[in-house]
């Protein structure tokens, strides 16, 4: 944890609730409105929204734990904390909503240029795989002190989030869910 980037959080979740008012003082022309109002914050039912993201990261939670238990003879429980208060306000809030801004602004901004550029669904779809891999790789690598097995996880759980935000039709409250609920668990570290 890393008490330098709070501000930076901060700002990132502040550009992202103003980004359609700051855009029109910005940009004469409404050029950007595609791409500023893709991503979606909406609570479509519990399921979709809140069951469908938990439920992902417990499937994942397993499976790591047991890769870990299967290959290296232990469980993959995180490290322990220094200060529980500070990590309630950033690591299950702060740092979901600003990576998951991050990341699905990077994704929905692919989404809609190749939606602009063709009409072809195949190379649409391609155009986001490789966007969800590019952008998952440098927000695994941005993360300090990693170790090789660490960015696989990393990358593994960046993956997750931004397919859960396409899977979702590119609403970004699922995602930060999935993401909180990942750090929550590495906060908990449940013994397997």
């Amino acid at each position: 944890m890393d008490l330098f980037l709070i501000p930076f959080q901060i700002l990132f979740i502040l550009l992202f609730i103003f980004r359609i008012p700051l855009a029109g003082k910005i940009f004469r022309k409404n050029e950007l409105a595609p791409f500023l109002s893709d991503i979606q914050i909406r609570y479509e039912n519990v399921w979709r929204t809140i069951v469908f993201p938990v439920a992902i990261i417990f499937s994942f939670y397993l499976i790591w734990v047991g890769f870990n238990l299967y290959f290296f003879h232990h469980s993959a429980n995180p490290a322990p904390i220094e200060s529980i208060p500070v990590l309630m306000g950033e690591n299950l809030f702060l740092a979901p909503i600003s990576e998951q801004i991050i990341q699905c602004v990077f994704l929905s901004f692919v989404f809609v240029a190749s939606e602009i550029i063709s009409q072809n669904k195949l190379w649409i779809r391609l155009m986001n795989g490789i966007a969800l891999i590019f952008v998952s790789l440098i927000l695994a690598i941005g993360h300090s002190n990693f170790t090789p097995i660490s960015l696989v996880l990393l990358f593994s759980l960046f993956m997750i989030y931004g397919g859960i935000f396409y899977k979702t039709g590119r609403n970004l409250l699922p995602a930060v869910i999935a993401h909180a609920t990942w750090n929550l668990i590495a906060v908990v570290a449940l013994p397997f």
